[in-house]
């Protein structure tokens, strides 16, 4: 099982983006099966979502709770498991 760390930061280099864009296809391919460790500052959800959709585009936060904070602290989930905890 591949495990994959996630932590909040910008790219500073072409080269970090690439390096992140390699990251998130590797991701994609093992989905149903990688565990992440992810560890967010507080944003609002909608923030949170628009993140995790990237992985899962069928998450989908309703509007009514898109501006509510939350800070993302994840150890060792997969992703379906994370979806599920927000939700």
């Amino acid at each position: 099982m591949d495990s994959y760390r996630i932590i909040q930061g910008n790219p500073d280099s072409s080269e970090e983006v690439s390096e992140i864009n390699e990251f998130i296809d590797k991701v994609k391919k093992n989905i149903d099966t990688a565990n992440f460790t992810i560890n967010m500052a507080e944003k609002p959800l909608s923030e949170v979502a628009d993140f995790l959709e990237i992985f899962v585009p069928e998450l989908k936060v309703p509007e009514s709770v898109q501006n509510n904070p939350v800070a993302l602290q994840v150890e060792n989930k997969t992703m379906k498991e994370i979806i599920s905890d927000l939700g």
